[in-house]
């Protein structure tokens, strides 16, 4: 009672109101920007259980925006830490962790079909187009938020049979033509924000207090305080999870590349990352470059063998190879999925 007695001081907020969000069951995938706060948030809340799912690990970089971690855990798996403090922070609920990024073949190995909610905070089209078609199978609520420098978005997907992302954004853009917050760059208050309004939604979903923002996405400029809520019509978005979003670049997994090492095929691997995060762990025989640095060392690039580009988790090597596809032309050009975390962790 003392613990959640400013729940009870709300119109509608009983009790057994608390009561049932004790028992309630939901997945949070991504412990990012804006996975952060909202797991910090729900499991203040008291929600029964919670799935944690993120296949990161947490870097300097992330301490900007990601107030949940510090800088003694640089280098830890974001789920593992998140579980930590989420268990530190309330004793009475259970915190489940997966290090795992989600894909078609372990979607169901990760979530489940009587989830009361689940929290899309992550930050490829892939996850979240696999995530919507999961919800609007098994008609699982869907929390949604994005942001973008000094912007950011809400909406609730799937909600009593309402409008889904697919309605929101009918069609994946092409893999590495957008840019992350790596490149774009973000404001650590915006995610905050936006992260925890998210949490706010699924708490409206969970209790049945409030209109819930379906149907509906809250869009909000924090440079100048701008908000627009605009309509979201639901229509019939068909792609399922099984049908392949168009490549237009090639990538391997940490598996094939493993494969490809042991059997010595004619590769060469290049680290983009910054020389500290190579040298505290690379895999062998791979030559560290830094993006920085690539463009005044391109004469020591191979052109007659294949190039597994590598970075922490596959994102900035992504961009890597965007550039020098589109740009300066190059054909020899492999991402490796999931990146050196990936690598020594699958």
């Amino acid at each position: 009672m003392d613990r959640y007695s400013r729940h009870f001081n709300l119109p509608g907020f009983s009790k057994e109101t608390q009561v049932e969000l004790s028992k309630k069951n939901i997945a949070v995938i991504g412990a990012g920007g804006l996975g952060t706060p909202v797991l910090q948030y729900l499991a203040a809340a008291g929600i029964g259980t919670i799935y944690v799912i993120d296949h990161d690990s947490v870097s300097l970089s992330n301490l900007q925006r990601q107030v949940l971690f510090s800088e003694d855990q640089i280098g830890d798996s974001k789920a593992q830490c998140a579980k930590a403090y989420l268990n530190n922070l309330n004793s009475e609920i259970t915190v489940i962790a997966y290090s795992h990024k989600v894909s078609k073949e372990n979607i169901h190995d990760l979530l489940n079909e009587n989830l009361d909610l689940i929290v899309d905070a992550s930050d490829n089209f892939e996850t979240r187009y696999l995530v919507d078609e999961y919800c609007h199978q098994f008609q699982i609520p869907l929390v949604y938020g994005a942001i973008h420098q000094y912007e950011g978005q809400v909406s609730v997907f799937n909600y009593k049979n309402g409008a889904r992302y697919r309605d929101l954004f009918p069609e994946a853009p092409q893999p590495g033509l957008v840019d992350n917050c790596d490149i774009n760059g973000v404001l650590g208050p915006v995610a905050g924000t936006i992260g925890s309004l998210m949490a706010t939604e699924a708490l409206k979903v969970l209790t049945g207090i409030g209109k819930v923002l379906s149907e509906e996405v809250l869009i909000i400029r924090f440079d100048d305080l701008s908000i627009i809520k605009m309509k979201l019509p639901k229509s019939n978005g068909t792609l399922k999870m099984d049908e392949e979003i168009p490549i237009y670049y090639h990538s391997i997994s940490a598996y094939d590349l493993k494969k490809a090492i042991e059997e010595k095929e004619m590769i060469y691997l290049l680290d983009v990352r910054i020389k500290e995060q190579y040298n505290y762990q690379h895999i062998d025989g791979s030559v560290n470059i830094p993006s920085d640095e690539l463009l005044e060392r391109l004469s020591e690039l191979p052109q007659n063998i294949e190039i597994v580009v590598i970075c922490n988790i596959g994102q900035a090597s992504m961009n890597v190879i965007r550039y020098l596809q589109n740009e300066l032309n190059y054909k020899n050009l492999i991402n490796l999925d999931g990146g050196v975390y990936s690598f020594f962790n699958e």
